[in-house]
């Protein structure tokens, strides 16, 4: 990791969208040791798979440099804490203009937080889909056999 929070690993594209993302195959160097905070958090060592923008058209097969940041992690971070609130208050706020009782409205924003964290949890769980945790930098290599682009 540089003074600046971000982090350039090496990766393999997997597999390709048409919005302009591509999934990465990523496996840490043997200095890894799988404790570095404030990394990419690559599991302890073992390969993980990621989503990851892709401004320069990478293709499947082509061996990238990708680099991780602190943007990333905090629009995630935003993400997690700001869907369940604003379901609370959805909820709690339909269930008021009803005209029904405050412990009801307060039953049925906490039921709609609670959607709103599951909901946020599975997003951002499924390897950055919703918000990339890295974009792709530089083609390193286009077929996989050490052939510069």
């Amino acid at each position: 990791m540089n003074g600046r929070g971000v982090v350039i690993e090496a990766a393999y594209v997997t597999a390709v969208s048409g919005r302009g993302r591509a999934r990465l195959l990523l496996t840490p160097t043997a200095a890894c040791t799988g404790c570095c905070a404030g990394c990419t958090g690559c599991g302890a060592g073992g390969p993980r798979s990621v989503w990851a923008e892709n401004p320069i058209d990478a293709c499947v097969g082509n061996r990238v440099l990708a680099v991780f940041g602190r943007r990333a992690r905090r629009l995630r971070a935003l993400l997690g804490a700001l869907v369940p609130a604003a379901l609370f208050g959805v909820g709690y706020g339909l269930c008021a203009a009803c005209g029904v009782d405050g412990g009801r409205c307060t039953a049925a924003g906490c039921a709609a937080f609670l959607a709103g964290a599951a909901l946020a949890a599975r997003c951002l769980r499924r390897g950055g889909r919703l918000i990339p945790p890295c974009r792709i930098i530089e083609i390193t290599d286009t077929d996989g056999k050490g052939n510069q682009p």
